[in-house]
């Protein structure tokens, strides 16, 4: 009997080793199958960077005119950096570091600093298109403007205050923080803030135009149209012009609600 009851025990505690193991097994399985998981996520992240990344060397034109180019891509990947506040002198030792860090070794060329400075205006022509996109879809409630001159050159900031929908604030759009006018009276000062719209809605119905000739529906996409940018919203809206307390600035207020009309309110800010 008690050598029975020494070769239960002993079974008991096979049995509960036994379990142990099993449940550390199943453990160890459920960890695995999310390392493999996090694994496929990661090799995912390299073979993006390598899309970037792997062609860094110049194409040669389609066109056999002998020229050298750099894909979209390169265009989009300087312009991000750019977008990020690098400075196009660094942009290319950039790619070097990354190109080093993925492969070891150093990509056979890199874009030039010349290239880099002159996708500054790509990009600000991006910024016009977007900037284009989000007047056309946004309900104008505020207009401020700010100004001033420097060796008998005015120029000035435009910022738009847009209710969006499903949002409780106004979102601030910097339209464009210098605008060069051809006069300095109230009169030319709003015209140019009319001329820099006109540009935007250019922008906007390259967008469509260049979409179309791809094959691409802009309504489709979403892509608003040129002709629901207006000034005259402001007025619809009962929208604010908010300007400097000068007098200059006084006028440009009503030069402006007259252009806009409907009901408006101005705002002097010291």
């Amino acid at each position: 009997e008690r050598k029975q009851e020494r070769l239960a025990a002993i079974a008991a505690s096979r049995l509960e080793r036994m379990n142990d193991a099993k449940d550390k097994a199943e453990e160890l399985a459920a960890e695995n199958d999310a390392l493999k998981e996090e694994l496929e996520i990661h090799k995912e992240q390299v073979r993006d960077y390598e899309d970037v990344l792997k062609e860094c060397a110049r194409i040669k034109d389609s066109e056999g005119r002998g020229g050298l180019r750099w894909p979209r891509w390169m265009v989009l990947f300087v312009i991000e950096m750019l977008a990020n506040g690098t400075a196009p002198s660094a942009i290319p030792e950039n790619i070097r570091s990354a190109h080093w860090t993925l492969y070891g070794k150093a990509p056979t060329e890199l874009p030039g600093v010349d290239f880099c400075r002159k996708c500054r205006t790509v990009m600000d022509r991006f910024n016009e298109c977007m900037v284009g996109m989000l007047l056309a879809r946004g309900k104008m409630k505020t207009c401020h403007t700010d100004g001033t001159n420097r060796r008998q050159t005015a120029f000035e900031a435009f910022v738009i205050g847009l209710e969006m929908e499903n949002q409780d604030v106004l979102k601030n759009i910097l339209v464009s923080s210098c605008i060069f006018m051809e006069t300095e009276d109230a009169d030319g000062c709003v015209d140019g803030l009319e001329r820099k719209l006109e540009h935007i809605r250019h922008a906007l119905k390259r967008v469509r135009e260049v979409m179309s000739e791809n094959g691409h529906s802009p309504d489709e996409y979403d892509v608003p149209k040129p002709e629901d940018i207006r000034m005259e919203s402001l007025g619809e809206n009962n929208g604010a012009i908010i300007t400097d307390s000068c007098h200059h600035a006084r006028k440009e207020q009503q030069v402006i609600e007259k252009k806009v009309g409907g009901t408006t309110h101005k705002i002097d800010c010291a």
